[in-house]
């Protein structure tokens, strides 16, 4: 089956010159819908709409609001909409900044303009850095750095280690001068998933790297200190 689109009205709050714009997903499939809003003129809005999967399902719209300028209104995303399920994108001239992606940890309904922030749960660890109780069958085969999240952080940064055979492993943070700034782990770990936490909030904002070293590897991951 295909994934349809019905689209709603835009609805205009005249205190606060937002505007409403509902997507309905009447189709079998969960869908990502990617959209843009275009400001023409102080009064003119162009939208642009369609499924992820469909490009061909696209809808082209255009709203004229006479005595309401709203020349500040231009906005694109995306956004998840499960199967025969309703959302609606909010846009305003007075911007709210956060995560408007409604499968994060941190989704902020009241939030019009996407800062970045979003993070989200694994399978292994939910949104409020807790271990979920899963029984691993497989031995795993690799030496990697799973998971570092959310990233960008702060101040904290969960991590997820696939360990591969016992041995010594060392865990250690990076600076973008290549600098070793702090050590998190230096020992022996067996096999399977070990899960830890960095607390930066005595480091500013910036790029750091975590380095995960066995006796015959070395893994590197980007992470992101945003305050």
């Amino acid at each position: 089956s295909s994934t349809n689109l019905i689209y709603n009205d835009m609805l205009i709050d005249e205190n606060s010159y937002s505007l409403t714009f509902e997507i309905f997903n009447d189709g079998e499939n969960n869908e990502v819908f990617i959209y843009s809003f275009n400001n023409i003129t102080p009064n003119l809005i162009n939208i642009a709409i369609h499924p992820e999967s469909r490009p061909d399902l696209a809808k082209e719209l255009s709203y004229n609001y006479q005595g309401f300028d709203l020349s500040d209104i231009n906005k694109t995303g995306e956004i998840f909409i499960p199967s025969k399920s309703t959302s609606i994108i909010s846009l305003s001239s007075k911007y709210i900044e956060g995560c408007t992606n409604n499968t994060a940890c941190n989704y902020n309904s009241q939030s019009n303009s996407d800062d970045g922030s979003c993070y989200y749960a694994t399978e292994t660890i939910d949104c409020q850095g807790n271990s979920l109780n899963i029984d691993i069958i497989d031995t795993p085969k690799d030496f990697s750095i799973l998971s570092a999240y959310p990233n960008p952080f702060n101040p904290k940064i969960y991590l997820e280690i696939e360990v591969d055979k016992t041995e010594r492993i060392e865990l250690h943070i990076y600076d973008i001068e290549g600098k070793t700034i702090d050590s998190i782990h230096k020992g022996i770990l067996h096999i399977g998933l070990h899960n830890f936490t960095w607390n930066a909030s005595s480091y500013p904002s910036g790029i750091y790297f975590i380095s995960a070293t066995s006796s015959s590897e070395n893994q590197i991951k980007k992470i992101t200190l945003l305050k």
